[in-house]
């Protein structure tokens, strides 16, 4: 709700109120000639040419490279500016409008859903770069976006361990062999690398001598137990109290 009390122009183009900051709207025929104190949006922000300049009046807005707008899901977008800044459901893979009227940087948005999704958006693939590596084109080859390999995370990150796949499910061990950065299996780990190395899902096992994965041990003190145990203790309470009461009426 608005405070009621910002009915003037001065006060309310400094004012915050108890949902956002306010926007002075001038009498108009889009407002029956009411101006009124109203929560400022996207739209109202001067000279959005730039996502910096809409952030900076409201973090919610971004700009379509013309002026601002609310920050969305991927496929509302149009155009490359607002797509490459990305969606409320992740990084956005803009593909340029083919269509003879089609102005520059205006087409279609999606939501990039593996590497090879980007491979025609370079800033994409460069914002997933924690999982996927681009490779420009070439006069022999188009541009990529692929899954990295150990070798092209070592490059990105300057660290030689472990990166994720896309949906990050699983994981890619790594380490330095001979001066490249090599894809390793954790299981032949030493046991000084083993559980920094796999990322803390394999532990190093003394009985083998080698790096295994970490697995789930059985509690044999849980709940459960202490329960079974809790109640076998209390029968036996139960039938010495019993013998004893038995043995006291036959003297």
């Amino acid at each position: 709700m608005y405070f009621r009390c910002y009915s003037t122009q001065i006060i309310c183009s400094t004012a915050v109120g108890n949902d956002g900051l306010c926007f002075w709207e001038v009498g108009s025929t889009t407002n029956n000639n009411t101006a009124k104190c109203r929560l400022l949006s996207c739209a109202d922000i001067q000279n959005g040419t730039s996502i910096s300049v809409c952030q900076a009046a409201l973090p919610s807005c971004i700009s379509n490279g013309t002026v601002c707008i609310p920050k969305a899901k991927c496929s509302t977008y149009t155009t490359k500016t607002a797509c490459n800044f990305g969606g409320l459901d992740g990084i956005c893979v803009f593909t340029q409008s083919t269509s003879a009227q089609a102005v520059a940087d205006s087409g279609t948005c999606t939501l990039m859903n593996s590497c090879s999704s980007a491979n025609n958006d370079q800033n994409a693939c460069v914002a997933a770069q924690d999982r996927c590596s681009w490779s420009p084109a070439s006069s022999t080859i188009t541009s990529i976006c692929t899954n990295h390999t150990c070798g092209t995370y070592n490059q990105v990150s300057g660290t030689c361990s472990r990166f994720f796949n896309w949906d990050k499910q699983s994981q890619q061990i790594c380490s330095m062999i001979n001066g490249i950065c090599t894809a390793t299996d954790p299981s032949t780990l030493k046991q000084s690398d083993c559980f920094k190395f796999s990322g803390y899902t394999y532990t190093w096992n003394s009985s083998t001598n080698k790096c295994q994965v970490c697995t789930k041990k059985d509690q044999p003190n849980g709940p459960i137990n202490n329960t079974i145990n809790d109640t076998n203790n209390t029968n036996t309470a139960q039938g010495l109290l019993l013998t004893f009461i038995l043995g006291y009426l036959m003297i």
